[in-house]
């Protein structure tokens, strides 16, 4: 049996801002999402949440599920996010 992890990290910006989560010591966070990759990466920034210090992770930006970020050009083709 597993225990749920106190929360030690908040999300900002992007499709889940203000979710409260566990990260541990992870450097990034990508969540699939609609079948997008929303992606949020470790900041040195800490916030007070819930009585607790949190560490944030910032919006970094969305990519499909390939792998290409939103009007980024690769091989000759430009990809955009719902387009």
């Amino acid at each position: 049996m597993t225990t749920p992890q106190t929360p030690d990290a908040l999300l900002v910006g992007g499709p889940r801002d203000g979710t409260l989560f566990a990260a541990e010591d992870a450097s990034s966070v990508e969540l699939e999402i609609d079948g997008l990759v929303q992606r949020y990466l470790r900041t040195d920034q800490e916030q007070q949440q819930q009585g607790a210090t949190v560490v944030v992770f910032a919006y970094d930006g969305v990519s499909d599920a390939a792998g290409t970020q939103a009007e980024v050009e690769a091989s000759d083709q430009v990809y955009r996010a719902g387009g």
